[in-house]
Order: structure tokens, then sequence, then C-alpha cells
């Protein structure tokens, strides 16, 4: 899903398929960065077991906070 345009967003990269996204879950006092375009962690699972992932590997294990 692409996100509503924005000027700045906290970002992620899924270190498995590199693919840069607007980070639904930051960590605390995370930098923000030009997002405008990019799209945003899909929620996976469900209920109390949900997660926001990579869309692309369905999973979070690979994401890093993104230092551009």
């Amino acid at each position: 899903m692409e996100a509503p345009s924005q000027e700045a967003a906290p970002l992620c990269k899924c270190g498995e398929c590199d693919q840069i996204f607007i980070d639904l879950n930051p960590q605390t006092d995370c930098e923000e960065y030009p997002c405008d375009g990019l799209i945003e962690l899909e929620l996976l699972g469900k209920g109390e077991n949900s997660f926001y992932g990579c869309p692309t590997c369905k999973t979070d294990s690979f994401l890093q906070d993104s230092k551009l």
C-alpha cells in the first residue's frame, strides 16, 4: 500500500530484499527522512500475533533502521 504523501518519516530497510519502507513501528528518537513515493510496512499475522513486516519477504526478521 502506498502511503499518503508525507514530507518526512522514519524509514527502515529490509536486509533480505534491500527495499526501503516507511517504518510504522519506529524506535524512539529515530531520524526522519524524505519519504515521498515509498511504501509502508505491511501488517502481517492476526490478532496478538500481528506485526509490521516487509511486504515482499513477509517477515520482520531482516528489518533494520535506515541510516541514510
